[in-house]
């Protein structure tokens, strides 16, 4: 089993319980789609349980109607879990669960690699070998072992569902960046649960996602594939989406471990140039590594994909130090190392092996070079490591190898209804002055224009998202063609879901590609959406987004017109225009964000993407996302993106929140950021533990948080921790735990988190260090210091 001492901090523990303390009405307003109570309410744990037991320790939400979620949870807690009492024991000791999927190690393992040879042991070390014919569909299998009942191990990325190679359809999730806006560990546990259905539907092994490289700059091209700007956000979320797979027993495969936040000369091969990313052992630890470890701790993947970038001077697939002594001395992860795609130097396979990667992907241009100077034990280390993994995910079982494909398990109403959810949940308002709702349910938020009897969606992406594939092999309109395009058995457009809708409520819904139409109808919507061309996997276009306007070149299918002329041209001539931005992560907008009366990211919303945004235009559902990462007023304002030559790459321990905060530059919206069609008001912050914390303990703290608007709604209640007191490199503060509170007009609730002492630390000369004295804990609607409530607790 795994355990964990403070030399090896544990990360992510603790957890959150929402009680019911007032309610001012019992039924919900009509056509309002929000998560529903219940009696017994349930939410996941900080930190969750096992990989097996989601949301098992740690604690679950209690009281009538409490459905918030937490952050680390993986399904749904059970429910019944009494409160947090004041200086709970807790508070001098806290012990946090840690996930066990592969150990023990299966006592047949031993038996079975003794059985094989050293060549079928290199074999299994290596991708399948491609003839003409099959390359792209042999590519994606890792060899087998027929001898000992282990066939080729196929495996698939994502994240936003099943990537297929032979046009086969898979539903199609909004993005990655989009459900880490929902702040929701519950949904994304969900997500992963239907896309392994999904995997095993098709025959696949190994799911390689999540992505999780924290969004250092938000013009990263895969920014969509990833979780935002935080690595708490990130870490809690991909291991929920790794609890959900795991369950299902799919193996899941989080990557690009680690430090892969550029596209742009990643270094695709061994010709290719290969950017080198600096930075020292705090910056590295605390925000390019933690979310990694926490992914370990509370759901134990099955593999890891090392990256093609070098850190500190080596490529993430010859690290020594990144693949193993931190993640297996440290962390003591006993899982797959596999490579990311040719992320491995030919003939080079000795010193890739030796570094501690298990699996070279896709072929075996390195690993065919070992020789024998590498010892045995290393070799069948590795096989060990391969062959558990494969007998814990039951690879061996007749179930398993009959098991039919089921390629219509993607008609299922139930994988449709998520998909919505996604999307409803994900998308964030930015702006909205007194427009929004559309139609009847203004009356009931008290806010909208009620009188809305026409809409006109506007611009080249009114019919976005689409099905239509394009010759890069993506869907238009649904995100990236790289490693992570799906094509959906269909795609609802933003302008077919607002017509659908609007015919059922008396609203007509027409198209114009003219910005001066925006006269003719009471309301004019007009989306901008990315491209592939424009951000993206590393390939020959695409890339990085450098220009984060849109006046720029981007996006490239407008051609001459630039969205944000067209913008103005359309405010022009109507005041009541909402702008949809379909992209993967921040747009710069100072230069028409005035215009138009409402602002809404929908990020790539999945192919329920237009009836999501028909529904909370019209107030059907309430808006409850929050940004995953800062928006500038100045581009300036963001770190140095420096990934242009192959070279060095200097990395600042400041980014995101933190470096607008430190350096004191007001963004145009602080991470955490988003509108509702209602009210939240925030009592003040009661911490628990009366008499301080030890080292080995944890926080406990509470707040009421109350709907003090006229309509119901899920509010994202976020922790931070603040270190005023602090002598050492330290931001402001740091998000440490976060929840999903679902809120009747009228109602309250008391939220209760506990995070541990050890989730404080920052890494010093020495390793992971508590310190020690006076902190601040702050809780609110974002990381917008002047939103916070706080008090102060003390460390002994």
């Amino acid at each position: 089993m795994r355990k964990h001492s403070i030399s090896a901090l544990h990360l992510g523990s603790g957890l959150v319980v929402v009680t019911l303390l007032y309610s001012a009405c019992s039924t919900r307003p009509s056509g309002v789609n929000v998560t529903p109570g219940g009696t017994a309410g349930a939410s996941s744990t900080v930190g969750g349980g096992s990989g097996s037991m989601p949301g098992a320790t740690g604690g679950s939400a209690v009281g009538t109607g409490g459905s918030g979620t937490s952050t680390g949870g993986g399904g749904p807690g059970t429910g019944g879990t009494t409160p947090i009492v004041e200086n709970d024991a807790s508070c001098m000791a806290f012990t946090p669960a840690v996930a066990n999927v592969l150990e023990p190690v299966d006592p047949r393992t031993a038996n079975l690699v003794q059985q094989l040879t050293r060549e079928d042991k290199l074999a299994m070390l290596s991708g399948g070998q491609r003839l003409a014919s099959d390359w792209w569909t042999i590519d994606f299998n890792a060899t087998g072992a027929e001898k000992i009942g282990l066939k080729d191990m196929p495996m698939r990325d994502g994240p936003r569902g099943v990537h297929q190679l032979n046009n086969s359809k898979s539903t199609t999730f909004a993005v990655a960046e989009a459900r880490a806006a929902a702040f929701d560990v519950n949904l994304e546990y969900r997500v992963g649960e239907v896309i392994a259905a999904e995997m095993k539907a098709f025959k696949y092994d190994v799911m390689l996602a999540p992505t999780m490289n924290v969004l250092r700059h938000p013009g990263w091209g895969r920014a969509q594939e990833t979780y935002g700007e935080d690595p708490v956000l990130v870490g809690k979320m991909a291991s929920a989406f790794v609890r959900g797979m795991q369950d299902k027993k799919m193996m899941a495969c989080p990557k690009h471990f680690a430090v892969n936040n550029t596209e742009n000369n990643r270094g695709d091969g061994a010709d290719e140039p290969n950017v080198n990313m600096v930075l020292d052992q705090q910056t590295l630890r605390e925000n390019y590594l933690r979310h990694f470890q926490m992914v370990i701790d509370e759901a134990d993947p099955a593999c890891i994909m090392a990256a093609y970038n070098r850190v500190n001077g080596l490529r993430c697939t010859q690290n020594p130090e990144l693949i193993t002594k931190i993640v297996r001395d440290e962390w003591k992860w006993s899982g797959m190392m596999i490579s990311d795609w040719w992320a491995t130097v030919a003939n080079q396979g000795n010193t890739s092996i030796l570094a501690g990667l298990d699996l070279e992907m896709p072929d075996n241009n390195a690993f065919k070079a070992i020789d024998t100077t590498v010892p045995t034990t290393r070799i069948d280390e590795a096989a060990t490591r391969i062959v558990n993994a494969r007998l814990k995910f039951a690879h061996d079982t007749d179930a398993y190898k009959n098991a039919a494909e089921n390629p219509a398990i993607i008609n299922e109403q139930t994988h449709k209804d998520l998909a919505k959810e996604t999307a409803l949940k994900g998308a964030v308002l930015l702006k909205n002055d007194n427009l929004l709702p559309l139609g009847a349910m203004a009356t009931v938020a008290g806010m909208g224009k009620a009188d809305a009897k026409s809409i006109v969606v506007l611009g080249p992406d009114a019919m976005k998202p689409d099905t239509n594939v394009s010759t890069a092999g993506a869907a238009s309109g649904l995100g990236d063609r790289g490693s992570s395009a799906t094509i959906p058995p269909y795609a609802v457009s933003f302008y077919d879901g607002l017509k659908t809708a609007g015919m059922a409520k008396g609203v007509t819904v027409t198209t114009s590609g003219d910005a001066s139409a925006a006269s003719t109808a009471d309301i004019a919507i007009i989306p901008v959406t990315m491209a592939w061309e424009d951000e993206g996997e590393g390939y020959d276009v695409g890339q990085d987004r450098e220009n984060l306007t849109l006046a720029g070149p981007h996006p490239k299918h407008w051609g001459d017109t630039k969205p944000a002329a067209f913008i103005a041209q359309a405010v022009a001539a109507n005041k009541n225009t909402i702008v949809v931005l379909a992209v993967g992560s921040a747009v710069v907008m100072e230069d028409w964000y005035a215009g138009p009366a409402a602002i809404v990211q929908s990020f790539y919303p999945g192919q329920e993407g237009g009836n999501a945004l028909a529904a909370l235009v019209f107030g059907d559902a309430n808006f409850s996302g929050k940004l995953p990462f800062t928006v500038a007023a100045n581009p300036a304002d963001y770190p140095a993106f420096q990934n242009t030559t192959g070279d060095d790459a200097m990395v600042d321990y400041f980014h995101g929140y933190r470096k607008f905060e430190k350096e004191g530059k007001m963004p145009r919206f602080w991470f955490g950021f988003g509108l509702s069609y209602t009210n939240y008001t925030y009592g003040d912050v009661k911490v628990l533990c009366t008499t301080g914390i030890t080292e080995g303990g944890a926080l406990n703290v509470e707040i009421p948080v109350t709907n003090a608007g006229m309509m119901a709604g899920d509010e994202i209640v976020q922790l931070y921790i603040g270190y005023p007191m602090t002598q050492q490199r330290r931001p402001a503060k740091e998000l440490k735990a976060f929840t999903r509170v679902s809120l009747m007009p009228g109602e309250t609730k008391n939220v209760q988190f506990r995070v541990s002492a050890r989730d404080m630390a920052y890494w010093g000369a020495t390793g992971w260090v508590v310190e020690k004295g006076m902190h601040n804990v702050l809780i609110g609607p974002s990381a917008d210091p002047t939103k916070l409530k706080s008090a102060s607790f003390t460390i002994n």
